[in-house]
């Protein structure tokens, strides 16, 4: 899953709309707090290490009936090594606790040696952006750029080019209890290298979204239309707590988009989910939150109905997923841990350039069965591009600044990004989602658009057309030596480059 890569200065944005009025509805904030991430510690919601646990909430100039609820993403956990913040970027997000800056520093990156502080500062002042990125120090010292999260994320952006939805009320939902943001259950992990290390955590995501729901109810009374989002793990809660959330605000329309995190279906013969959702149905006893739900006997069943039960129950909703068709990173989430190719390790070798190609077998196997799924609901939509370079091509809602053709590496490639956020910022933010379709070229910014569009039900798209350089590593296209040379070119991974060799003397046949 995912811990967002550390963008950077790239993302350079974000203008608070100006202006006054509204209606009687909307709710009623002070003018000095709007256009402001305002923090919130709702009494008894916890993060999984038991410090108080936080959202955050900017209200438009404009007063608005509209909402945007973001779940945030970072990962999951369910052992010792992965809760304790051992796990790498697949492990839990936030596991000593949500910081009272988040909403001004969601994502940093630190500047290389070869970027100068100065030319950088000089740069965000001439193009009027110190309010959009801002230049702080880490602990240690060292400067860095910080990205609040308008800035980082085109779905809570107030530049209506970059986002739809820029004039409405926004929520952002951190994530610190490694579940989801739906579990149900506090359990002890034991540090398997010293039994004596143990840690009480708590998979208390659905008690916090619970409680945080409680007080949105009361911030937003009366809700015309309801957007909820999230990336990854945030995609997966999205889709976990859309039927809450939808029962607290009851809004006149809703709306779904689940980016990158996807619930496959799970008994087909071809299905290769299974393990994973045993695993954390039973870490983060989900089934005690499924059946609050009316009806959720056949997710219980098979988790994979989620999709489906949600179309049935809200059937004038618009619920959409997007994701990438060589994600490597929720698909190494999602299969990874559960078959085992290297007997060392007891689980697949994200390096080795087979089990990347097996990998991609397993996503493109459960990818079919959920659009055989959701091509049967008219409310159910898919929007599911081919490949991308920016973050190993994992989530669409977030900027695709590496295939925007800038770099941090040098004054020259900050000031290219910057000049397409201030000329084409729609560009920068969905660069690398655009796909050929029978309506012309669209993108992630179309895609949530179609979503959005009250006078008709949504449809999917699917990218047939393979790109990117690892096209050999896909089924249909595979071949040993081009998919090992692609893994070994693009990452240096030494198994890769090691196979390559191999290969190349006649040495290995796999």
């Amino acid at each position: 899953m995912m811990r967002v890569k550390r963008w950077a200065v790239l993302i350079l944005v974000s203008l608070v709309a100006a202006g006054c009025g509204g209606s009687d509805a909307s709710p009623q904030v002070p003018e000095s707090d709007r256009g402001k991430w305002l923090k919130f510690e709702p009494p008894g919601a916890v993060c999984g290490d038991g410090s108080q646990y936080k959202y955050f909430v900017q209200y438009p100039a404009k007063p608005s009936d509209n909402v945007v609820i973001y779940f945030e993403p970072g990962g999951a956990c369910w052992d010792y090594e992965s809760c304790s913040g051992k796990g790498g970027i697949r492990g839990a997000a936030h596991p000593h606790g949500i910081p009272d800056n988040l909403s001004e520093a969601w994502q940093t990156f630190g500047l290389p040696p070869e970027v100068s502080v100065d030319q950088v500062r000089t740069i965000l002042e001439n193009a009027g952006l110190t309010d959009a990125i801002h230049i702080i120090k880490d602990d240690n010292g060292n400067y860095e750029l910080a990205m609040p999260f308008d800035t980082a994320l085109p779905t809570l952006s107030n530049i209506d080019q970059v986002n739809p939805m820029a004039s409405w009320n926004k929520v952002f939902i951190p994530y610190c209890t490694g579940d989801l943001h739906t579990g149900n259950r506090d359990i002890t992990y034991v540090d398997p290298e010293d039994p004596s290390n143990t840690l009480l955590w708590h998979h208390q995501g659905h008690k916090d979204v619970m409680l945080v729901l409680d007080e949105l109810k009361r911030k937003f009374p009366h809700v015309d239309r309801m957007m909820v989002t999230g990336c990854s793990a945030g995609g997966g809660g999205t889709l976990a707590n859309y039927y809450f959330v939808r029962k607290a605000l009851r809004p006149n329309r809703g709306y779904m988009l689940d980016d990158a995190g996807p619930v496959f279906p799970e008994l087909s013969p071809t299905a290769r989910s299974r393990p994973l959702h045993l695993k954390v149905r039973d870490s983060w006893d989900l089934d005690s939150v499924l059946r609050q739900v009316p009806g959720a006997e056949p997710v219980i069943e098979d988790f994979g109905n989620l999709s489906s039960l949600l179309a049935q129950k809200f059937p004038h909703d618009h619920l959409g997923i997007s994701f990438f068709r060589l994600d490597y990173n929720y698909s190494v989430f999602s299969y990874e841990r559960f078959y085992v190719t290297d007997a060392a390790s007891n689980m697949l070798n994200v390096r080795d350039p087979n089990d990347r190609a097996l990998i991609y077998r397993y996503w493109w196997d459960d990818i079919h069965l959920m659009r055989l799924q959701y091509d049967q609901f008219d409310n159910l939509s898919y929007f599911i591009p081919f490949w991308r370079k920016t973050n190993d091509s994992h989530c669409i809602t977030i900027p695709g600044f590496e295939d925007a053709g800038g770099s941090l590496s040098d004054i020259t490639g900050a000031a290219k990004l910057i000049d397409l956020l201030q000329n084409d910022p729609k560009k920068l933010y969905y660069a690398g989602s655009d796909m050929q379709t029978p309506n012309g070229t669209m993108d992630e910014y179309d895609y949530i658009n179609t979503l959005l569009d009250d006078s008709k039900m949504p449809s999917s798209y699917f990218e047939d057309t393979p790109e990117g350089p690892f096209i050999k590593c896909t089924p249909g296209n595979y071949d040993a030596l081009g998919c090992a040379q692609a893994v070994c070119d693009e990452t240096g991974s030494s198994v890769a480059c090691d196979r390559v060799a191999e290969l190349q003397n006649g040495e290995d046949d796999r």
